[in-house]
């Protein structure tokens, strides 16, 4: 359980591990990551005909005089494609699912840091000054947690063997591992905010390396303050980039009201 009272003390500065059995999948995320129209993807979901039917019904509450057919037609070529293969496209959804059965784990690193000083006396809020937009995030925040996140490499491999002879199942194993490990993010975070509630805290949005005018030159010490290498196997290459590759870095700012 995390408790972000813990911060004052010597334990609160250790890199804490998490495991999740499982985390639900949610569909739509995967299949808009692969390049999947709203609109296909409101088709799979509800069917072609309730789809135009949706679209009639919006269209006429709207109350605006536009210039619009409200022929089911004419709706279904717009916006339903008669080479929109639903069929195929969820069972190549079912398919990859299978493929990753068995393949991903769930696996975090955190850390409650003071963005003053570490108990090194390192400043770490010196390494995010560059981003405008971090600092505006953490205005007014005295701590922060920062993780390392990662669905491990089985993934990755998947992916090699199949982006080549399959590309589309090369690209839907991509957005799988986009979906998970962002899940996973979204897991962490939800307690993190859940732990801040109960503690009187008030949470900022999660910041990550590469996002806005973040750079990843930061990466290195983020790693190396979660000992994320040990704990999770996450390395860099030369452009700063994680191997494996669905892995993610970020910093959630805390504030005491």
């Amino acid at each position: 359980m995390i408790d972000l009272e813990r911060l004052n003390d010597k334990a609160a500065g250790i890199a804490a591990y998490i495991e999740y059995d499982d985390i639900p999948i949610n569909k739509n995320e995967v299949l808009r990551y692969s390049g999947i129209s709203a609109t296909a993807i409101a088709g799979m979901n509800s069917g072609k005909n309730d789809m135009i039917e949706a679209l009639i019904k919006r269209c006429e509450a709207c109350g605006k005089n536009c210039e619009f057919s409200f022929d089911p037609e004419a709706i279904s070529k717009a916006h339903c494609p008669d080479d929109a293969d639903y069929e195929g496209i969820d069972r190549l959804y079912e398919e990859t699912a299978g493929l990753l059965r068995e393949k991903l784990t769930y696996r975090l690193v955190y850390r409650q840091i003071r963005l003053d000083a570490d108990e090194s006396d390192l400043s770490v809020l010196e390494y995010f000054r560059s981003s405008k937009k971090l600092m505006k995030n953490l205005s007014g925040c005295k701590e922060a947690v920062i993780f390392a996140a990662t669905i491990g490499a089985g993934i990755d491999m998947l992916i090699r063997r199949y982006e080549r002879v399959e590309p589309a199942r090369g690209l839907m194993l991509q957005a799988f591992g986009a979906e998970r490990v962002e899940s996973l993010c979204d897991r962490f975070n939800d307690e993190i905010n859940e732990a801040a509630k109960k503690a009187g805290l008030n949470t900022r949005p999660r910041y990550s390396p590469g996002y806005g005018d973040l750079k990843l030159e930061v990466q290195p010490l983020m790693l190396e303050l979660l000992n994320a290498e040990k704990r999770l196997g996450i390395t860099l290459n030369e452009s700063l980039l994680m191997t494996p590759s669905k892995s993610v870095t970020a910093i959630i700012g805390i504030e005491r009201p």
